[in-house]
């Protein structure tokens, strides 16, 4: 069994950080052990930040409330910010799941560049980690997406993402420690809630260290990913010449490789193309009619003497 403080002081190095906690179990073992590791070592600086949804109502002040008064009893520095998430819904026609992702993720990015912090520090644990494994296999994802998260990215750190639910929770029983329940959680509507309550279930009876063997997947899918990209950059810095893609023999190049020079190139123009669009652009060199373009949201993309050219379209904003 893994030990929360140890994978802790594995992951987190000397530095100040922004503590993602939103009184839950799982925020409050990170927490708790950050306050252990920065007790016996003063090269650490943590900073928590509470982020309100408005969604629940007077359970989501209860819940702030309880995070706050956790960090004055255990001297860390507490923020609170609020966020609209229905307003954002109905702006951009989101899940209520992913706006309050994308809300809460950009209020912690923001209040960690005004305090200089080295990374923002999220609870995610190995059940989380096999939960988005599923969740993006259902949607169709390619190896990228299965990888899921990492443990850190440059700019999220997931110290807990090799230990369990089960783990998370004998540290808090060891420590005595107190936590808030989201009445959302309970709520099958929400599609990890559904994975969570009804279908993992139903799998452990298949492979009771289904979470596990997730994990390991995502894993392996890294590691190949990291692999697969360093081939693509090497292609990439030899092909592309400032706005241009050179394609020339472009079908002795492997079809993985090729697809991730076209994403890589593409975000210079700031431009994130679905699947289905990277696999047009692709099929428009092979055939090798030059002089054709190919019409994509948000720009043009031309192919002529063996090359690709970019024009973006005047209307499009990216929000």
């Amino acid at each position: 069994m893994k030990n929360v403080l140890q994978e802790i002081k594995k992951h987190v190095k000397h530095g100040k950080y922004v503590l993602a906690v939103s009184g839950g179990r799982d925020s409050i073992a990170l927490a708790n052990a950050c306050v252990e590791l920065k007790s016996s070592d003063s090269g650490y600086e943590f900073l928590v930040v509470h982020v309100e949804h408005g969604l629940r109502d007077e359970e989501s002040y209860r819940d702030a409330k309880f995070v706050e008064k956790f960090c004055y009893n255990c001297k860390l520095p507490f923020q609170l910010k609020h966020v609209n998430v229905l307003e954002r819904v109905k702006k951009y026609g989101e899940s209520i799941e992913e706006a309050a992702r994308k809300l809460r993720y950009d209020i912690l990015f923001a209040v960690a560049n005004e305090y200089g912090a080295n990374r923002v520090i999220t609870a995610h644990h190995a059940n989380d980690q096999a939960e988005t494994v599923l969740l993006r296999l259902i949607r169709g994802a390619g190896s990228k997406g299965l990888g899921a998260m990492h443990i850190d990215n440059g700019s999220v750190l997931r110290p807990l993402l090799g230990c369990t639910r089960e783990e998370i929770e004998c540290y808090c029983k060891n420590n005595n420690l107190q936590w808030v329940d989201d009445s959302s959680n309970e709520n099958v509507e929400f599609s990890r809630n559904f994975l969570r309550k009804e279908v993992f279930p139903l799998l452990k009876k298949l492979n009771p260290n289904v979470v596990n063997v997730l994990c390991q997947a995502a894993g392996h899918l890294q590691e190949d990913e990291d692999c697969l990209t360093g081939l693509a950059n090497e292609y990439f810095d030899k092909m592309v010449k400032g706005n241009d893609l050179s394609v020339m023999e472009w079908e002795k190049i492997p079809l993985a490789i090729r697809k991730r020079v076209l994403r890589q190139w593409l975000l210079q123009f700031d431009c994130e193309l679905s699947a289905v669009h990277i696999d047009a652009v692709d099929k428009m060199v092979l055939t090798g009619t030059s002089r054709k373009e190919l019409a994509l949201p948000g720009l043009t993309i031309r192919y002529a003497y063996h090359k690709l050219y970019v024009e973006k379209n005047k209307q499009h904003i990216r929000s």
